[in-house]
């Protein structure tokens, strides 16, 4: 796999999880909002109305003179309630509110009234258990949320740490691998290749450089043997003169020296080749 494609599948995983993580924490937002709004819309309200129909039955109980005051207000607060009926059972509770309405108005008495007290208070208290239940869901769903959210973000912080260990070290190593072989290379030693270990962009460049290291090791090698057939092919020609003869190099060494050359100065050939000619 190469270099580029590494970064960008990194870099595509850290979006997809940058993008699932605000897509969760948008729908859990969402979500939260959706069950106060219910709370608030439904129970709440259901609260209010249980609320307003028990002052109205104190009013009506506490009024010897006119012990059906406060009865319409009742019948109108039962009527907001019974279209506002959300919870399991709480139907029930408001049919039977409605029937024992209409036999305290037909006959008042305390046993009525306390009846509906009592089931007034029940209904209250099933919006009120409702209320309470769904705050935990909410709370449950909150705290889910938030494990989730900080799962994303603990991956998501090693994702990009492993990016930024792992891709900057394989393209510096790689160039370091490259400069050694360039410094072997430049002092002679065309046989510190580099190590092709992978099929990226530096591994093909491994390849090509290793090939130039093989190119301009036989090069030299080939330039090298015809270097030294031509010094033979001088050194046979030097030694067939008449005259003594001695050829030097550039830093005016002896290199080669004729028999004649050797009777001349007295010395064998091997004491005259290496030596300096200002000798």
């Amino acid at each position: 796999m190469s270099i580029k494609t590494s970064i960008t599948i990194g870099l595509l995983l850290m979006l997809a999880l940058l993008l699932g993580g605000g897509s969760y924490a948008y729908y859990t937002v969402q979500r939260l909002q959706g069950s106060a709004r219910t709370i608030l819309q439904d129970n709440f309200y259901s609260v209010q109305v249980g609320q307003n129909m028990l002052r109205a039955l104190d009013q009506t109980g506490t009024d010897p003179a006119a012990p059906l005051a406060g009865l319409p207000q009742f019948g109108a607060q039962l009527a907001r309630e019974a279209g506002n009926v959300t919870e399991p059972g709480e139907q029930p509770l408001v049919d039977s509110l409605g029937q024992e309405l209409t036999r305290y108005r037909q006959q008042p008495s305390a046993a009525s009234l306390a009846r509906l007290r009592r089931q007034t208070h029940r209904m209250v208290q099933l919006n009120m258990l409702a209320i309470n239940r769904k705050n935990d869901a909410a709370a449950h769903a909150a705290t889910v949320a938030s494990r989730y959210l900080a799962l994303c973000t603990i991956v998501g912080f090693l994702l990009a740490l492993t990016l930024v260990m792992s891709v900057p070290e394989a393209a510096v190593g790689g160039l370091r691998k490259l400069s050694a072989s360039i410094d072997h290379a430049e002092q002679g030693d065309f046989s510190a290749s580099i190590p092709v270990e992978s099929r990226d962009e530096f591994g093909r460049v491994a390849r090509g450089f290793n090939r130039l290291l093989t190119q301009l090791d036989a090069y030299r090698h080939t330039n090298l043997a015809g270097v030294l057939a031509e010094r033979n092919r001088a050194a046979s020609i030097v030694r067939t003169l008449d005259e003594g003869i001695l050829l030097l190099d550039e830093n005016s060494q002896v290199l080669v020296v004729n028999p004649l050359a050797c009777s001349l100065l007295g010395l064998t050939e091997r004491q005259l080749i290496g030596r300096s000619a200002d000798e």
